[in-house]
């Protein structure tokens, strides 16, 4: 949970996005977002910039559409 939220803010943002930041846009707890940051950057959405700690969205706009969740009414609309 919360994976989505993350990426959505780091790839909407004009520049790179701190912690701190992601943790008051996201209303997660800082475990909460630790967790995510370190499952996101696994899967090659985000990069922790070296120089800064901060991180930059590594994925397209199509695949940010393609990994949202869905809402039950889009789900049941889906399956018709």
């Amino acid at each position: 949970m919360g994976q989505w939220e993350i990426i959505k803010g780091i790839h909407d943002g004009d520049s790179p996005t701190s912690t701190k930041q992601i943790i008051r846009e996201t209303g997660l707890s800082p475990g909460a977002v630790d967790a995510g940051l370190r499952k996101v950057r696994n899967k090659g959405h985000i990069r922790e910039s070296e120089s800064t700690g901060e991180y930059l969205s590594e994925i397209s706009d199509e695949r940010l559409e393609e990994i949202r969740p869905r809402t039950i009414s889009e789900l049941k609309n889906d399956d018709n």
